[in-house]
C-alpha cells in the first residue's frame, strides 16, 4: 500500500499548513461541515412557488392532474390549473403543420375535441376531475393524425361539484 503523500510520511500523518479535507487551502473543517449543512437546508428546506404573495405552493408533479390536486387551491379554470401545476404543458413543441400552425396540444374534453389551448379558458376548473397530457404518438393512436404536438385531455366530474 503506498502512503498518503509521497514525500516521506506516514499514511494519515498531514503536511503542515493542510488541513485535512479542505483542498490544500486551509479551510477549516467546520467551515465545510457548515457549507455542506446550509446547501443540505436550501436544497431540502428552500422549496417554494418561486412568487411571492401566492401562499403555500401547491404540490406538483409530473403526471396527470388530479382533482385532490385541483382542491388543493382554487383555480378560475383549467388553464390557470395547467399553467400554475404542469406550465410545461402549454409550450409549444412539436412541428408546425396545418392542422396545427401554433404547434401546441389539442384540447379534448370527455373525449370530444374542443380546438386549441385557448379552449382552457373557458372549461372550470370546478368541473374538472383529471387532465392529462397525452404524447404526440399516444394522441394519434386515440384520435387520429393531426396530433404533432400532443394533446391535453380533460375528463370532467359526473354529477355536481361538492
Amino acid at each position: 500500500m503506498t502512503p498518503a503523500f509521497s514525500a516521506g510520511r506516514p499514511s494519515g500523518e498531514v503536511p503542515k499548513g493542510i488541513s485535512p479535507g479542505g483542498g490544500g487551502r486551509g479551510v477549516p473543517r467546520w467551515a465545510l461541515t457548515v457549507a455542506l449543512a446550509g446547501l443540505f437546508c436550501l436544497g431540502a428546506c428552500g422549496r417554494g412557488s418561486g412568487t411571492a404573495g401566492d401562499g403555500p405552493a401547491p404540490v406538483r408533479g409530473t403526471g396527470d392532474i388530479t382533482r385532490e390536486e385541483l382542491d388543493q387551491e382554487v383555480y378560475t379554470s383549467a388553464h390557470h390549473a395547467i399553467e400554475r401545476l404542469r406550465r410545461s404543458w402549454l409550450r409549444r413543441r412539436g412541428a408546425r403543420t396545418p392542422n396545427n400552425p401554433d404547434n401546441r396540444p389539442s384540447v379534448y374534453v370527455d373525449g370530444v375535441r374542443v380546438g386549441a389551448i385557448e379552449e382552457l379558458f373557458g372549461i372550470s376548473a370546478e368541473y374538472v376531475e383529471r387532465i392529462s397530457l397525452l404524447s404526440p404518438t399516444d394522441a394519434t393512436t386515440r384520435f387520429g393524425t393531426g396530433h404533432a404536438s400532443g394533446a391535453i385531455v380533460i375528463t370532467t366530474r359526473r354529477g355536481p361539484p361538492d
